[in-house]
């Protein structure tokens, strides 16, 4: 069951605009350095990626730059936790100033496939694949010749399947039998010069999703973009829209991410760079577009709002978002403000926010002291969520934090003795040696499911079977079985509720 069955009636407007409450908790584990970078930028760990398997066990992969020379080295690190991490090295002379390093697992299979570019110089230069079994490497595979941007994904088969650039159209690089890709040409929006930023497939709706720069502009010699998107069901007819059209995502401060939502829908971020509309006071931000049908709902989660805030130049950066099974959004950014900047010290900070559903943004919870200068990749296991970045610009290590993620339906109750515990919005209650049932003050028993949402539920009674309701929403209960709203008057031996429906009285026990 989920909330959303519940018909929309102008009671769960309530959800819009209650006082808005952190919704999950999180909290910072640990913290351990996997890697120095070297000086100058240019030398610096920029590429890199990180997944968990379905034991709980960290995959990450980073491309280092081989102290004085002109290459790097892709190492291969896994353990089951920050601190436990066994490094080894899959190639030694990948491309220098490459951003296409990624790694994913098969959750199916706990396979892990990792992908980058090799050599620095056409025509060697190529897109590689290996997969690792069981801790064992396979040989490297060439994908495709080329050292063009490139984003990967699997299919639902586990297979490993590609989106790169090609000039003025894409590719989609689809397996085509072992070890060999075929390339499928597309361009959504005609003969442009294509900038990939994004690929998301969805074996659920067999849908390739993918979004891009158009190299609509110029600044300080480096491209600059508006933010398209597109997608497909076949691979051969692409629908497009446009996301951003400000022109402000810039080629050297290109960060942006994607996800796709339980309902198929896109979610992107997208980092707004500094001198946009020709005025460097406007600031920059983090830009969060969700799409519903056809439209795209934008919001600033970070930096600077036009008109609203002071400009800040600097937060936004790095920003990256995650989607759990519960449909919590989760987004890390640099959060820093113009000054002190951290030309000699760790100055600034690493934020992390999050959102329930389509519910607003919550405060955002700083997890370092210092800026991120790469971006904030972001891993969920369970409880334990990671976020593997670059920081901070004095520094330049290679940082990965483990956090705990606390999404009880009722993390916030406050115990009143006797194993008794008093939600503010949904009384007192003491939970059951029977997993998932509690005995509440004025209704009994109830059993709460264990995929329970924070601050929202379903419940089961044997009077009155499923019901949902909400700390926005209590004292109403939707009623799953009658289609109908139930409004409690507080009563007790018997119950008494309104059906909303109908407008007649109802007793439970």
């Amino acid at each position: 069951f989920h909330p959303r069955l519940a018909p929309l009636s102008a009671l769960l407007l309530l959800l819009a605009l209650a006082p808005s409450a952190a919704a999950i908790g999180i909290e910072r584990i640990s913290q351990v350095v996997v890697a120095d970078s070297e000086e100058p930028f240019s030398r610096r760990i920029y590429s890199y990626d990180i997944d968990t398997d379905s034991a709980g066990n960290l995959h990450l992969v980073y491309a280092r730059p081989v102290s004085g020379a002109n290459a790097c080295d892709i190492i291969y690190a896994t353990g089951p936790s920050p601190s436990n991490l066994v490094s080894s090295v899959l190639a030694t002379d990948a491309k220098l100033g490459s951003i296409s390093t990624a790694l994913l697992v098969d959750p199916a299979t706990d396979i892990v496939h990792v992908s980058y570019i090799l050599h620095q110089n056409d025509p060697d230069t190529c897109l590689v694949h290996q997969s690792i079994t069981a801790g064992v490497p396979s040989a490297p595979h060439v994908v495709a010749f080329g050292g063009w941007h490139t984003k990967m994904q699997l299919n639902a088969d586990g297979q490993p399947l590609f989106v790169r650039e090609n000039g003025t159209s894409l590719n989609l690089l689809w397996p085509a039998g072992d070890d060999a890709w075929t390339p499928i040409a597309f361009a959504p929006s005609g003969p442009i010069q294509y900038r990939i930023a994004d690929f998301a497939y969805d074996p659920a709706r067999w849908t390739y999703h993918v979004t891009y720069g158009d190299n609509a502009g110029t600044h300080n010699g480096a491209p600059l973009h508006n933010l398209h998107y597109a997608f497909s069901q076949g691979a051969t007819h692409w629908d497009h829209e446009i996301v951003d059209d400000s022109l402000t995502l810039w080629e050297l401060e290109f960060w942006t991410d994607l996800v796709i939502g339980g309902d198929g829908q896109p979610v992107v971020s997208m980092y707004k760079y500094a001198e946009y509309g020709g005025a460097y006071n406007t600031g920059t931000s983090l830009l969060l577009a969700r799409r519903t049908g056809s439209a795209w709902n934008k919001q600033i989660i970070a930096g600077t709002i036009p008109g609203l805030t002071p400009p800040d130049h600097r937060a936004g950066m790095g920003g990256q978002i995650l989607l759990d099974d519960f449909g919590i959004l989760y987004g890390a950014w640099d959060n820093s403000p113009d000054t002190p900047i951290d030309f000699d010290g760790a100055y600034g900070n690493i934020a992390m926010n999050h959102a329930v559903s389509d519910s607003p943004w919550q405060s955002p919870f700083q997890v370092e002291p210092f800026s991120a200068e790469g971006f904030c990749r972001l891993a969920l296991h369970g409880s334990n969520l990671y976020l593997f970045a670059l920081a901070h610009y004095a520094n330049a290590k290679l940082y990965l934090d483990h956090l705990h993620v606390d999404r009880s339906w009722d993390r916030t109750f406050t115990p009143i003795g006797g194993g008794w515990r008093r939600l503010s919005w949904f009384g007192d209650y003491v939970p059951m040696e029977l997993d998932g049932w509690v005995w509440h003050a004025q209704h009994g028993f109830f059993y709460i499911p264990p995929d329970a949402m924070p601050h929202t539920t379903w419940l089961y009674s044997d009077a009155l079977s499923w019901l949902w309701t909400a700390r926005t929403v209590y004292p109403f209960f939707w009623s799953h079985e009658r289609e109908s709203w139930l409004w409690y008057n507080g009563a007790v031996n018997p119950r008494w509720f309104v059906d909303m429906q109908s407008g007649q009285w109802l007793s439970a026990p």
